[in-house]
């Protein structure tokens, strides 16, 4: 793994390393997307409804101890002070008996939202003590930390498939520059043991088509130019990856 990393790369095996990432992380975090977006939305379902459920619930126990006292010949129920919700007692004109005066109730309506906040009607008391509707109301409902928790996850997913995909590429590239090293290798040492022998062989054909020339001689002297280009060639292209990589 610390040769892998440690691996350098030429200029085009490092722009095929670029796109290999820029691919593999982007169709990752496209996918990654996705699936945040559907979690959201159903841990924002499941929330919602877990706080309709607990306001639905705290207006039936309150229901229950008016109906409890009604039955006790009790005249009149007082709320408790401690509550997680405002609350409000009304008759069945709408006139407020206990509790917060909560405005602009929609009586019609079993649930429903106004602003950022949340009422639910309840008429569990049944009309005992006189109380026609229990109104709760959950103030400053908001998914903000769902969205944080959400998002923060995203991001360290997207964290991690990245280094993974760098990774991954340099572990991929890493065979395939060995193969590229040996093939170096072995141009570098030909084109050493060539240079020599290319040498002398120019030197040669200049001599024998100056003392005897003929049209045989003058094709090998183009011949041997040619595989002096080529070595020539070769040595170039040599230095070039070396500067690269270095």
């Amino acid at each position: 793994m610390g040769k892998g990393l440690e691996l350098k790369l030429s200029d085009y095996e490092r722009k095929s390393l670029i796109n290999f990432i820029v691919l593999y992380v982007g169709s990752s975090v496209l996918l990654l997307s996705v699936i945040a977006y559907l979690i959201y939305q159903s841990e924002a379902k499941n929330a919602l409804e877990m706080m309709q459920m607990k306001m639905e619930h705290f207006a039936d126990m309150q229901g229950e101890e008016i109906i409890k006292l009604d039955m006790q010949h009790v005249e009149h129920y007082t709320l408790p002070k401690e509550r997680p919700y405002e609350v409000a007692l009304y008759d069945k004109h709408g006139e407020l008996i206990e509790g917060d005066a909560l405005r602009d109730i929609n009586f019609k309506k079993r649930l429903y939202q106004q602003g950022e906040d949340w009422y639910h009607i309840s008429q569990a008391a049944k009309g005992h003590l006189g109380v026609e509707h229990i109104v709760v109301r959950k103030q400053g409902y908001s998914l903000e930390a769902l969205q944080q928790q959400v998002l923060l996850y995203w991001g360290l997913a997207v964290v991690f498939i990245s280094g993974m995909a760098y990774w991954l590429g340099r572990i991929f590239l890493r065979p395939v520059r060995e193969k590229i090293d040996t093939i170096d290798a072995f141009i570098k040492d030909s084109t050493h043991e060539l240079s020599t022998p290319i040498t002398a062989l120019m030197l040669s054909v200049d001599q024998l088509v100056k003392h005897a020339p003929s049209k045989a001689l003058t094709r090998i002297k183009l011949s041997s130019r040619q595989i002096a280009d080529i070595y020539h060639d070769l040595t170039f292209l040599l230095q070039l990856d070396q500067s690269q990589k270095s």
